[in-house]
């Protein structure tokens, strides 16, 4: 059976821990030196004082403008001093005392800079194609750029095409235009309508005219001259709008061919019909011109061609050949050209001192009605005037002027685009020969082939290249700030280099 049972113990001690020695130290360090330094701040005392109004003295207040005794004291005042204010101020006005005074402020011209450059890489790729033309609408925020190829054996036969910047959009890309029109021929010139922004009117190689409403999405074409009979059949070299109130979308145009068509919107078919013409015969052009020709009646193509600010029936015309002529759209001359379904009209009125070469742009002056502005491929940039033929001022330069453009707010201010590739800024009012500013494209040799200033953002230009990029140009202040009395100054300029 089971029983208690007492087992014996066994102990085992511990000794994984044993007791440890401590002893207790004490350590001193020095006494630390304290002392206890007063300063003393001057005393301040205010005083007030207390001044009594004098009740005698009147002040001049709006509201006592029904004060009879105040209002007589301000008519004696302006009645004795308004003859001789008046008197000195219509002095000062003629008065030439600080024509030759610059302020410093006048010559920081400040960094002209380099905005944008457009590229629209389908074209870029082919090296043939350059940027041919440019133009900003009228509100200055949209800039139309046109291609054509620099190859060109007989017909054209290239895919081209129409690219749109906005530039004020948040999604604009210089290398992507917010709007591409394609053509089936290369653009030779483009203008945007001078009051309705989304219109735009572009020539062709091939002299064919179309009309574009931008602002639609699906079917931008307005109208074309298509096959129009006496329509121009050589490249278009100039487009300019000459809106009425009958037809908004009247425009004229000038060509190779030595044409002057004046266009309308025909409403029933969508067409452009011609409403009137001139044309430049070898035979009206006079014979210091030296331009020859088999035949008196060959056609003298145009290059470029400008129309009076004041009056648009004056125009300014550069022929091949380098000739400078007046025209008239008043004129009622016959021209005797036979090849035409209608009759074609002389506008020649009296030429100029011509160029010796290619005349790549002709503008009148937007500030003053006689001055006109020349560049040429002589290396010459000159102003005209329209009361002598030979040219008031003349800017040489080594290299020849490609494009030039008056600025739209300064008179005095010129700009130039070159053939090797510069942006020239001339500044009259600080030298009659030499630039204020010259940038260079870029690094490639390129030449420049159109410029255009902004007609709103003054501090704008855009300029085009022979390697199918354009750039936008932001000026200087003092190139954009309008000065004193410019107009004067540029007629003043005009008849002292004449003299």
């Amino acid at each position: 059976m089971f029983e208690d049972h007492q087992p014996n113990y066994t102990e085992f001690v511990s000794a994984w821990k044993e007791t440890r020695a401590t002893q207790n130290n004490e350590s001193q360090t020095e006494a630390l030196l304290t002392a206890t330094e007063e300063t003393q701040v001057p005393e301040k005392s205010e005083v007030e004082i207390q001044t009594d109004e004098n009740k005698d003295e009147k002040h001049f207040n709006i509201d006592n403008m029904s004060n009879p005794e105040l209002i007589s004291g301000v008519l004696q005042f302006l009645n004795k001093v308004t003859d001789v204010m008046c008197a000195q101020l219509e002095k000062n006005s003629r008065s030439h005392a600080f024509d030759r005074y610059t302020l410093r402020s006048d010559l920081e011209y400040g960094n002209t800079d380099l905005k944008h450059t457009l590229v629209y890489e389908p074209l870029l790729k082919d090296s043939e194609f350059q940027c041919s033309d440019l133009s900003w609408n009228s509100t200055g925020t949209l800039l139309a750029v046109g291609y054509s190829s620099v190859l060109h054996d007989d017909w054209c036969t290239h895919d081209s095409a129409v690219c749109l910047w906005n530039l004020h959009r948040r999604d604009f890309n210089s290398r992507k235009p917010n709007t591409v029109i394609e053509t089936d021929c290369c653009l030779t010139c483009l203008s945007f309508h001078s009051n309705l922004a989304p219109v735009l009117a572009g020539g062709k190689f091939s002299g064919e005219i179309v009309l574009w409403n931008t602002g639609r999405e699906d079917d931008m074409t307005l109208a074309t001259t298509g096959a129009v009979t006496d329509s121009h059949h050589e490249a278009i070299t100039s487009l300019h709008w000459i809106p009425t109130h009958q037809d908004q979308f009247s425009f004229i145009s000038t060509s190779l061919d030595g044409k002057i068509l004046f266009w309308k919107i025909n409403d029933r078919n969508q067409s452009l019909e011609i409403k009137d013409g001139f044309i430049l015969l070898a035979d009206h052009l006079p014979r210091n011109l030296g331009i020859k020709s088999t035949r008196p009646d060959s056609e003298v193509g145009i290059t470029s061609m400008s129309l009076n600010s004041e009056d648009p029936s004056i125009c300014l015309i550069a022929t091949e050949g380098g000739g400078v002529i007046q025209g008239s759209f008043n004129s009622q001359s016959v021209a005797g050209y036979g090849a035409s379904s209608f009759t074609l009209k002389n506008p020649v009125v009296m030429s100029f001192t011509p160029h010796r070469g290619y005349i790549g742009s002709i503008q009148c002056s937007p500030h003053t009605r006689n001055l006109f502005l020349t560049c040429g491929s002589d290396g010459e940039l000159r102003i005209y005037s329209l009361l002598q033929s030979k040219p008031v001022l003349t800017i040489q330069s080594p290299v020849g002027f490609q494009k030039s453009w008056w600025s739209v707010v300064r008179p005095l201010v010129i700009s130039t685009v070159t053939a090797n590739g510069e942006l020239q800024i001339y500044d009259l009012q600080a030298s009659c020969s030499a630039p204020v500013s010259s940038l260079s494209f870029s690094q490639n040799s390129c030449s420049g082939t159109a410029l255009q200033f902004n007609p709103q953002s003054f501090e704008l230009l855009a300029s085009g290249t022979s390697d199918g990029k354009a750039q936008v140009w932001q000026l200087g202040n003092q190139l954009v700030a309008s000065g004193v009395q410019e107009v004067e100054k540029l007629n003043d300029i005009a008849k002292t280099t004449n003299d």
